[in-house]
């Protein structure tokens, strides 16, 4: 005979098993504020967000689409195709467009490759609704049978932001490639117990801790990518696992913590997802095998030391809506070759690229009303001070440089300096180990050279 006791565990055991196998729904608003978020692709546009990519591709012969600069709505034209894929993990059941003004006057039938399209009477939205999918393709007729212009015209398909998408996580468990990383995740998050993690487990975690650091053992975690209930990838998350050679974050992340990465040294891929803002204090110092990373448009800050020590990293493009770089933010990236600060920059610590010893080329954009390359000097300079804050061995020091700024030329190569009579103070460790410099002209006008200034110099 059954006890109470046995009755509860029973019916705890139920409610575990149930959650285990639901689908977490929600609705994702697919939404853009610039055609500048898109990115072309050969002859087509693509935009990630969090859950889903959308791209929109050209058939030979006809327009290729564009998201309208003014109107901000996408166009997709008769005969291009739109495919709609959702992050591994999730599904999608219903996908709601809002039809542009510039749409409703050229709408008309669109084909799908599963389930089924209905519109409204108006004409203001298209919807698409079916089975639960990870990818849905559209394509785009030929005659705008909808629209105001009247049938003989060629269809556009246009859309306004956002797309409303219903997504909901896949059923089933995650196939881990490393079965160190799996036996942490079914320790810390397998809720129902039956020594698995599934998707929606992954999906609820909103904070990994420090399950990973200091961990050598761990090889790959490109699974995080299924964790979408991070917002961070928290402080020193994965500090010094110096076997972790692959992770994919999730697109949910809007930051990555301090030294969350530190010490990585065997990393060769992480990606940066759209939608992160800040990449914090050493989060990836140390990780000198890592040869390139794609920072994406969403990053506005990278802080100090955030690359230091990435000794290999040769490919990397500072993003044009980042507006503080930090102190010492790529120190020691011997590899790096060249350098471009865009225009909407307005804060730089003390030299952000000391002892890069492989940089030739540094030029700040033209439209920067905070820092300059004057006379194609090959550095930054502060406008309104005069400062050069960070030269290189091309770097030739313009006359109208008055400071040469602290750790300024930390680590160049150059065999010979010449500094400009215009110039008054040398700031402390501006030519620290410069090991190779043997001749230094010193002008007239010189008033003070900081501590340390050319110290470990031959």
């Amino acid at each position: 005979m059954r006890t109470k006791e046995d009755i509860k565990k029973v019916a705890i055991c139920l409610v575990m098993l149930i959650f285990s196998t639901m689908s977490v729904s929600a609705q994702t608003e697919f939404a853009w504020s610039s055609n500048a978020d898109w990115t072309q692709e050969g002859d087509g546009i693509t935009l990630t967000k969090t859950g889903c990519t959308v791209s929109v591709d050209q058939a030979e012969g006809t327009t290729t689409p564009v998201v309208n600069a003014a109107k901000l709505d996408l166009r997709a034209y008769a005969k291009n195709t739109m495919t709609i894929t959702a992050t591994a993990g999730i599904q999608f059941t219903e996908i709601v467009f809002t039809i542009s003004a510039q749409g409703k006057k050229r709408l008309g039938q669109v084909a799908v490759d599963k389930g089924a399209v209905t519109y409204a009477e108006d004409y203001s939205t298209v919807t698409w609704s079916g089975e639960a999918t990870n990818q849905l393709t559209i394509t785009i007729g030929d005659y705008a049978n909808y629209g105001t212009d009247g049938e003989s015209k060629a269809q556009q398909f246009c859309v306004d932001s956002p797309i409303l998408i219903s997504t909901s996580m896949a059923d089933g468990t995650i196939p881990f490639a490393d079965s160190a990383v799996k036996a942490l995740c079914v320790a810390n998050w397998d809720t129902n117990g039956d020594g698995e993690l599934s998707y929606a487990e992954a999906a609820a975690v909103k904070k990994i801790g420090t399950v990973f650091r200091l961990n050598t053992e761990i090889t790959t975690f490109d699974e995080l990518q299924y964790f979408t209930g991070l917002k961070s990838i928290n402080y020193q998350m994965f500090l010094r696992c110096t076997s972790l050679t692959s992770v994919k974050i999730p697109e949910s992340v809007t930051e990555i913590g301090s030294q969350s990465f530190y010490n990585c040294s065997n990393l060769t891929f992480v990606n940066i997802p759209e939608g992160v803002t800040s990449i914090y204090q050493e989060a990836f110092g140390g990780c000198r095998s890592l040869t390139s990373i794609i920072i994406p448009k969403s990053v506005t800050e990278i802080d100090k030391r955030a690359f230091s020590g990435c000794t290999n990293l040769t490919s990397f493009a500072i993003p044009e809506n980042v507006t503080s770089i930090g102190e010492s933010a790529f120190y020691g990236c011997k590899s790096l070759i060249s350098v471009n600060i865009p225009e909407s920059v307005t804060e730089i610590g003390i030299n952000p690229f000391a002892s890069c010893s492989g940089l030739k080329q540094i030029m700040v954009e033209g439209g920067n009303m905070k820092y300059d390359s004057r006379d194609n000097c090959n550095a930054i300079i502060e406008t309104a001070s005069n400062t050069l804050i960070a030269g290189c061995d091309n770097t030739t020091i313009p006359n109208s440089v008055i400071t040469i700024g602290k750790n300024a030329f930390v680590g160049c190569t150059q065999t010979s300096v010449s500094i400009p009579n215009s110039v008054t103070y040398i700031g402390s460790f501006a030519f620290n180990n410069c090991i190779y410099l043997t001749s230094v002209n010193i002008p007239n006008r010189l008033i003070s050279i900081g501590e340390k200034a050319f110290q470990s110099c031959i």
